[in-house]
């Protein structure tokens, strides 16, 4: 009993000695998050045993003034440079010579935190002029001069003499930059001069148009119009004794109101226009006459692309001579009813269709009435960024001194192509036929017009222009057709 009491006791005592540290270890272990092996499971299910810990190098930390993001700079991290070669904050894009060179700079910010580079701003034209800024309106001048041959200067049957001619064309565009209404306009001038014929041709055109927005929904149009022009020899109207193209004149003016009531619309218009025919030898009677007209149009956007609309116009024409050469009353009234459609197709194609019927009413009772189908088109396709094409139709009942005619209705269609070459050399071609049918009498006239034109422009102030007209009519009337052919060279100046 007495041995086995030690032997007891030094066992105790080497157990202790071995037990003891590891429970110093799992206490230390358990301070640090371990779970305790003699902790109890849920649902009498074995505890599962951690994996065990393995401590790897901590990751490399990268303080934040030590490289900061390019948004957080500031100017005391940048480079220092000589302080005469300091610049202003804002990149021009261009590098100033006078700069010392920086020192490399390693990139190395992420790419999410890199700044991307400006766009550069891109001009749409950079040959177009840029005009004048006077106040709050912006004028763009520009004049034309040029020397060509005619063929044909007067547009007569048979064989005639050609000449060589040398025409001025002045030009002024303006419009305002007014943030509310507007006010823009042009007038263009011109004066042909023949060196071997005895035909010369002045030309002006002008044209003032206005808008005042009253409100959001309401505004005010005005328009002003002049034309002064000259009358072949030979066309209708002019006296067969004539030998010089006699001028005519025709102004007005057009006064109306726009209401929009939500996606529906309605313009009111009137309008005051008046004819002069210069008298011509042999002439007894004035052909000049005043015309007043009234149109409505109701419209409706069913998109910002479609706007479908209905129009009813009726004018009044009275002679400044009651009774014309023949003793035949022209005086008449009109009406039209159109219906169109304006759109704009994803800016590719845009512009304004129309198609109707109208009749002519006249106080002489031996004129028939000159009635027929009314057409009316402005398009607009620009298939590229070079490319423009434009589509033309218009139809107009016009006044006739032919004795058994009542008037005639005269359609015209035609196509304008411009295309870009390169940036400052445009091409153009055009292709124009008009028909005049007259009423009452058996005569119709079938007009073509061609041109092919070649544009370089050295600057946004100077360009040279080349051209090549052709013109032939053709007449039910024996001995009516001519032909013309016409080329130019000339040079713009433009501001």
């Amino acid at each position: 009993m007495s041995l086995r009491l030690p032997r007891l006791l030094l066992l105790t005592a080497v157990a202790a000695a071995v037990l003891l540290p590891a429970e110093a270890a799992r206490a230390q272990l358990k301070l640090r998050g371990t779970q305790d092996d003699t902790e109890l499971t849920v649902k009498g299910e074995v505890a599962p045993q951690p994996p065990p810990i393995k401590l790897k190098k901590p990751p490399r930390v990268t303080r934040i003034r030590s490289q900061p993001p390019p948004a957080l700079r500031t100017i005391d991290d940048l480079p220092t440079q000589d302080p005469a070669a300091a610049r202003p904050a804002v990149d021009t894009g261009a590098p100033d010579p006078a700069a010392p060179l920086p020192a490399p700079k390693l990139d190395t910010d992420p790419p999410s935190l890199r700044r991307k580079p400006k766009p550069s701003l891109v001009e749409e034209d950079p040959y177009a002029a840029l005009g004048i800024d006077l106040g709050s309106f912006l004028l763009k001048p520009s004049i034309e001069v040029d020397f060509g041959y005619d063929d044909n200067p007067g547009r007569q049957p048979g064989k005639v003499k050609g000449s060589p001619f040398s025409t001025v064309t002045p030009k002024l565009e303006f419009a305002s930059t007014w943030s509310r209404s507007e006010l823009r306009g042009s007038i263009t001038g011109g004066l042909s001069r023949y060196f071997e014929v005895d035909d010369n041709r002045p030309t002006l055109n002008a044209l003032l148009d206005g808008r005042f927005d009253v409100s959001r929904d309401t505004s005010l149009d005005a328009e002003g119009r002049f034309v002064l022009d000259t009358e072949r020899l030979g066309s209708d109207g002019v006296s067969a004794s004539a030998t010089k193209r006699p001028v005519t004149l025709a102004y007005g003016g057009t006064l109306g109101v726009t209401q929009a009531f939500g996606d529906a619309s309605l313009r009111l218009r009137g309008s005051v226009d008046r004819n002069e025919y210069q008298m011509t030898p042999g002439a007894t009677v004035s052909r000049n006459f005043n015309t007043y007209g009234l149109a409505l149009r109701a419209g409706y956007e069913i998109s910002p692309a479609l706007k479908p609309f209905v129009e009813l116009d009726a004018d009044e024409r009275v002679h400044d001579d009651r009774l014309d050469s023949a003793g035949i009353r022209r005086d008449s009234h009109g009406l039209t009813g159109l219906a169109g459609l304006t759109f704009e197709l994803d800016g590719a194609l845009k512009g304004e269709v129309s198609a109707g019927y109208g009749e002519r009413h006249y106080e002489d009772p031996s004129l028939d009435r000159l009635r027929g189908v009314i057409t009316n088109a402005s398009l607009v396709w620009t298939p590229s960024a070079l490319t423009t094409v434009t589509l033309t139709g218009t139809s107009a009942f016009n006044e006739s001194s032919i004795t058994g005619a009542s008037g005639s209705i005269s359609r015209q269609i035609g196509v304008d192509i411009a295309h870009s070459f390169r940036r400052n050399l445009i091409g153009t071609a055009a292709l124009r036929q008009t028909t005049t049918d007259y009423q009452g009498v058996s005569q119709t006239e079938h007009l073509w017009d061609a041109t092919l034109g070649l544009e370089y422009k050295f600057t946004r102030s100077v360009s040279v222009k080349a051209s090549y007209a052709y013109e032939h009519l053709a007449s039910t009337v024996p001995g009516a057709d001519y032909t013309a052919n016409t080329v130019m060279l000339g040079l713009k100046l433009q501001r």
